[in-house]
């Protein structure tokens, strides 16, 4: 379904589609990188990043893949998605881990994963993910990747709420 709706949005203006794939432990990384490349995939979402080699394995996959398709090699991005104490403390490692990371940030601020795995008690919790934040930044920023990213914002009907935490995210840095 996603390759499907990646070739009708791609033939739009300048889109960025990104794929997201399950994480590696669940044994299907491989399978929903091939079924999502292809020509108009701008990146891959790769949740749950803990390691630089998880990483490296999905570079791996899209080197032959873009190779087998004849797309343009390091064409598709990867976008870790760090949403664990693991994958936070392993930051800079795993920006390094290949020249496709364009895009590094946390999987949320207080909802989600990364509230679970840190023990946020608050749903914003943005006085408690600060650090959190900024150590990936900083990580982002070292490795000289130029698009950090914030976290998720999960209230889609909240626009004053979505603005208020992007401005807050673009004070971060």
């Amino acid at each position: 379904m996603i390759r499907q709706a990646i070739d009708v949005l791609a033939k739009q203006a300048r889109p960025r589609l990104f794929g997201r794939v399950n994480s590696l432990p669940t044994g299907l990384t491989e399978a929903d990188v091939e079924a999502v490349m292809g020509p108009g995939l701008f990146g891959v979402y790769l949740p749950k990043t803990e390691e630089p080699d998880e990483v490296s394995r999905v570079a791996g996959w899209l080197d032959q893949l873009e190779a087998r398709l004849g797309m343009p090699a390091g064409q598709v991005f990867i976008r870790p998605m760090l949403e664990n104490a693991k994958g936070i403390q392993s930051a800079y490692a795993i920006a390094l881990a290949s020249p496709r990371v364009a895009y590094l940030g946390t999987g949320g601020s207080g909802h989600g994963d990364i509230a679970r795995s840190l023990g946020y008690r608050h749903r914003e919790a943005m006085l408690e993910s600060l650090f959190i934040r900024s150590k990936v930044l900083l990580a982002a920023r070292a490795a000289d990747i130029s698009n950090p990213i914030a976290g998720l914002y999960a209230n889609i009907r909240d626009a004053e709420g979505l603005r208020a935490y992007a401005e807050r995210e673009r004070d971060l840095g």
